[in-house]
């Protein structure tokens, strides 16, 4: 093993900024390439390359070894040793220098912004330096390495480093350089550094903005230099100042004022232009452009305030992630993420667990992102040797953590949308940790800190906690005495089929004012694309690459599969997120609606918002006046008026007629936000909407009441000991059972079959990432997978009246060697004209009361013939929704293809189901297979059943097999137990005594 160090020669880390006086070429592109399985085996000459492109991640590019792990680190724990048989990485390209370039006048540097883990910079066979820190941003010097004509750059990056120690964050191990490499050409009389702190007055009319600059010059012992700083806004100059400055100092200092600033806040992102010129004897040397903004950061009572404004945290964990180019991520990737979040309301971002490129920060000042900038730092696999603070609390890493600690700070230190700087993830608490704050204050005192491993809040400005149960979380919120600002730093871990439960935890973060607000887990799935010998996609997880140890599919938790398209949980996270909460209740003694209406934005009215009241009775256009932030009105809807409480705050626009047509049930509220067009059609982007039902309104219905008139049709019936067949005299339909089974084989309307078997029974689903504990619970010690049915009787009669035929099955459900079980009874009518009535009356029995869990689900799954091509159902809607996901869903008439009834989660799971649904239509070329469910219950089609969908590993090895009709009692909730709470006990599904039950029935179109 070898021992490797922190640096050489590397420039102290300074802001990122842009200067039109300085050239900056990108050396992005193909470079030459050679890869080793270990730094000794790297020749003295190298005779043959490969071609790698840059940036990219070498093990996607055909070489190493893919892995994920969650924690596990993948060498013997030896800190600070790291195996001599080092996976390595040689790079090469030349660079052509003008003699021009080479002025005496001039500097050169090469700048990385990302190389994993540790590398060495070598110029004409001259080592210039080396650095670890995969990913901050590193600058060399290199005009004393540099020859007129052709130099040759070559970089050679080790996949392990003392840095490894410290990255050991979730997610695929990945190498090389990932991010963009640049050569500067600067002037050596230049403006080398700067900072700026901006603070505001009492009420913020005034604005200070103190700026420090740092000076390099070439000059001795000169005072003929000044330094001017101008502040811009839409290219005029609002403020500016110039000061002379001598070169025996290593600082600069100056102030400028602003009487009513434009004040930056994530929904006000103003942005000014500043542009600091360094003058010599009066010419201009060197000017330096960039975009800040004015706010400033307190915490007063518990609560952060921006700008003198408690703020609410409605944030998102991200990773640098792609599906085909790992932690190689483009502008237009982070573009598209920060948009996508901003305009599903999200309003903070915290980049775990390291800092991003610099046009990240730049694209959340512009767009109005909250982040919390992550240190480059996570130990998690300490934590499985019982000695967590390994390296967090000696002193001989102190160094390295400080290292990472003002790296973070210096280059991103002029970001307004940075609000916290945060120390790292997981890692323990201990010195290096006490140390790294005190180094971060001593640069930046403006900004919060955080660290939720710091859990007595020794350091930190905010008590952070992860994945807090609902009733700890509310705890919390009460506690109010001697304490700091609570932030949710990760919940609602959004694996697979979930989460659920983020109404009730968004309910919490308005209750109680210390509650500040969290961040899900996370953005986007780590999946990584792949296609089959079919060419089918799918998307490859830890174990896929036989790596091992691994964490599986623990990187598919995102609200975002792989490929960037959302998964069904967006939805949900837009509406709890919504910045204006809306809630209804209706009086029936006054026939009256009323409507509250709170603006949950922190900073701005909703002066920009029009709202509209539409359904099949007439509405209204309208606005509210001046709501200011958190505050309520109430509006009240009755006998076609509308009025407010405060009055002053209603702003009445006009009727709306009624539509006869609305496919909701009731009324729907929606808020437009008239500031954006979504599409060329100048549709206004609707923020929310609410939908308002009252006893009064009209019943939405599928069905027409004449589809199930009752015909005289006699009913003949056809029996042997193991079979019953019953048809019309007309044999235009026919039903067959198989008694000894007890089940329905056979529904035959006009020669055509619909049902191969069912309706049967069913307490399971294909479990869900959000079962992965209690799923064992349900396997493992009660054997809910292995539940029968076992029919005791079998039974018919003919109703007099009517003509029906009624039969009675009774059986058990129960599982190999458990004492509890389900008692069944289920009565199935065959009426006249072929209509199908099932009832199903279940009795839970646990004598030796042994049953301590939740149960998947009560209801039933039919077997169909045929597919149809395309459903529409009368419930919540239009995508999938479960007891604690239902908030984007709304109750009316959909209607959808059999492909939006089921959606492909990386890691296939239960999923499509729908609630609250009282009719469903199955629609074929000349038929309409129609369902009328008793009573609201949940429904579901898909074409795989639940045994293929558990055992399938990966959505391409789904075949379908047919067509699976499950009409449910109740379900399970979802939770977010992959790493996080179950379901509320509301939302928790236990044994229980049931009735339900639907009616089938076919009719041409």
């Amino acid at each position: 093993m070898e021992k490797l160090h922190l640096m050489h020669n590397r420039i102290e880390s300074r802001a990122y900024f842009k200067s039109k006086h300085e050239n900056v070429f990108s050396l992005d592109g193909m470079w030459r390439f050679r890869y080793f399985d270990a730094p000794a085996r790297i020749p003295e000459i190298i005779d043959f390359w490969h071609e790698i492109k840059v940036p990219s991640c070498w093990q996607l590019e055909g070489y190493d070894q893919m892995h994920y792990t969650d924690l596990y680190y993948q060498f013997p724990l030896l800190p600070p040793y790291v195996p001599a048989k080092n996976p390595t990485g040689v790079y090469e390209r030349t660079l052509d220098v003008n003699e021009i370039d080479l002025d005496s006048r001039k500097a050169h540097r090469i700048r990385f912004h990302g190389v994993d883990s540790a590398f060495e910079l070598w110029i004409n066979a001259k080592l210039v330096g080396d650095s670890t820190g995969s990913r901050y941003t590193t600058e060399f010097d290199i005009t004393q390495f540099l020859n007129s004509g052709e130099n040759t750059i070559r970089v050679i990056v080790k996949k392990w480093s003392i840095g490894t120690y410290l990255e050991d964050q979730d997610m695929w191990w990945l190498s090389g350089i990932f991010r963009s490499v640049e050569w500067l050409i600067l002037p050596k009389d230049r403006i080398e550094d700067f900072s700026t702190i901006t603070k505001l007055s009492k009420h913020n009319q005034l604005a200070s903005i103190a700026i420090n600059v740092s000076h390099i010059n070439r000059k001795i012992e000169d005072d003929s230099y000044e330094i001017e700083a101008q502040l811009c806004y839409r290219d005029e100059i609002v403020v500016g100042k110039k000061i002379k400055v001598s070169t025996s100092q290593g600082v600069h200092g100056l102030e400028l004022q602003l009487e009513m600033p434009k004040l930056w806040t994530a929904e006000t992102p103003f942005l000014y232009d500043l542009n600091l010129n360094l003058y010599y004897k009066g010419d201009l040397m060197h000017s330096v452009q960039d975009r800040i903004g004015i706010r400033e950061i307190k915490v007063h009572a518990n609560q952060i305030l921006i700008n003198g404004m408690p703020i609410h945290f409605k944030g998102v964990n991200r990773h640098d992630f792609n599906c085909d180019t790992g932690r190689t991520v483009s502008l237009e990737d982070m573009r598209f993420d920060l948009e996508l979040m901003k305009s599903n309301h999200m309003n903070a971002v915290r980049t775990a667990h390291y800092p991003n490129s610099p046009e990240f920060y730049a694209l959340c000042d512009e767009i109005g992102l909250y982040v919390i900038s992550e240190a480059d730092l996570e130990c998690h696999g300490f934590e499985l040797t019982g000695r967590y603070d390994w390296i967090t609390d000696d002193s001989t890493w102190t160094e390295a953590y400080v290292d990472r600690a003002v790296r973070l700070v210096k280059r991103d230190i002029n970001r307004p949308c940075i609000i916290m700087w945060s120390l790292g993830n997981e890692s323990e608490f201990g010195r290096n940790f006490i140390a790294m704050a005190e180094e971060i204050r001593a640069i930046d005192h403006t900004r919060l800190i955080h660290y939720e491993g710091d859990r007595d809040v020794e350091v930190c400005d905010v008590y952070s906690t992860m994945y807090t149960r609902l009733e700890r979380l509310e705890e919390i919120g009460k506690s109010t005495d001697g304490t700091k600002p609570h932030l949710l730093c990760e919940y609602a871990h959004a694996m697979g089929n979930g989460p659920g439960g983020l109404k009730e935890y968004q309910q919490l973060f308005r209750k109680y004012p210390r509650l500040n607000g969290g961040f899900i887990w996370e953005w986007i799935d780590h999946g990584i694309r792949s296609y089959d010998e079919e060419g089918r996609v799918f998307y490859k997880y830890g174990g896929d690459y036989g790596d091992a140890p691994h964490n599986g599919n623990f990187n598919c938790d995102g609200l975002l599969f792989p490929d960037r398209t959302p998964s069904p949980a967006l939805a949900e996270v837009r509406k709890v997120y919504s910045p204006i909460w809306i809630e209804s209740f209706y009086e029936a003694e006054t026939k009256t609606q009323y409507i509250t209406v709170e603006n949950d934005y922190d900073h701005i009215t909703l002066d920009h918002v029009c709202f509209t009241i539409t359904g099949r009775k007439s509405g209204f256009k309208f606005k509210l006046h001046n709501m200011m932030p958190k505050e309520k009105v109430i509006l009240v809807l009755a006998s076609d008026e509308l009025k407010t409480y405060p009055e002053d705050k209603l702003k009445f626009e006009a009727f709306i007629p009624a539509d006869m047509a609305a496919r909701h049930k009731g009324a729907m509220l929606r808020a437009y936000d008239e500031r954006n067009e979504r599409n060329d059609r100048n549709e206004k982007y609707e923020i929310t909407s609410h939908q308002i039902i009252s006893p009064e309104d009209i019943e939405l219905k599928i069905f027409r009441e004449e589809q199930f008139l009752q015909s005289k049709n006699r009913l003949l019936t056809t029996e042997t000991h193991e079979s019953l067949e019953i048809k019309d005299a007309q044999n235009s339909f026919s039903v067959k059972f198989d008694k000894i089974e007890g089940l329905l084989t056979s529904y035959n309307v006009h020669g055509v079959e619909f049902i191969k078997n069912g309706p049967e029974i069913n307490f399971w689903r294909a479990p869900i990432d959000n079962d992965m504990y209690v799923k064992r619970v349900w396997m493992d010690q009660y054997s809910l997978h292995l539940l029968k049915s076992y029919p005791e009787s079998f039974g018919w009669e003919r109703e007099t009246e009517s003509g029906a035929v009624l039969i009675k099955i009774n059986f058990i459900v129960g599982a190999p060697n458990q004492t509890w079980y389900y008692k069944i009874r289920q009565h199935i009518c065959i009426r006249t004209e072929g209509t199908i009535e099932f009832d199903f009356y279940g009795q839970f029995k646990d004598p030796k009361r042994v049953y301590q869990s939740s149960i998947p689900k009560i209801g039933s799954v039919s077997s169909l013939a045929i597919s149809p091509e395309s459903v529409k159902y009368n419930g919540l809607g239009p995508l999938e929704n479960y007891p604690d996901s239902q908030s984007a869903a709304w109750l009316g008439i959909h209607e959808l293809i059999m492909e939006e009834m089921f959606t492909h989660y990386p890691y296939p799971q239960e999923n499509g189901n729908r609630s609250e649904v009282t009719e469903i239509e199955l629609c074929y070329d000349a038929y309409t297979f129609c369902i009328d469910m008793k009573k609201g219950s949940h429904f579901a089609i898909r074409p795989y059943s639940d045994g293929h969908i558990e055992q399938a590993k990966h959505m391409n090895v789904l075949k379908e097999e047919g067509c699976f009709l499950h009409l449910d009692y109740k379900v399970n909730g979802l939770g977010s137990n992959s790493c996080g709470p179950e379901p509320s006990p509301e939302h928790k599904l236990k044994p229980v005594d049931f009735e339900f039950g639907y009616t089938w029935h076919i009719k041409q179109r």
